[in-house]
């Protein structure tokens, strides 16, 4: 069953969840999946939270990174 995409609007931010996935955080951002491990991997983008082994953005985090795109 293929999954409904995720839609996340930054005017909408005081509703998101404090620790986003990989997949809200790529909606929120409009950046690929891909492209979010990426950053992971060569150690730049948004930073991220390892819980276990699930990767997690702190909502206050992809924030920054709106504000400093905006800069």
């Amino acid at each position: 069953m293929a999954r409904l995409p995720i839609e996340l609007d930054i005017a909408d931010a005081a509703s998101w969840p404090e620790l986003m996935t990989p997949p809200e955080t790529a909606a929120a951002t409009r950046q690929s999946l891909r492209k979010l491990a990426s950053d992971r991997a060569l150690g730049r983008g948004i930073p991220f939270l390892k819980l276990g082994g699930a990767v997690r953005y702190r909502k206050t985090a992809v924030l920054a990174y709106f504000e400093e795109a905006a800069a």
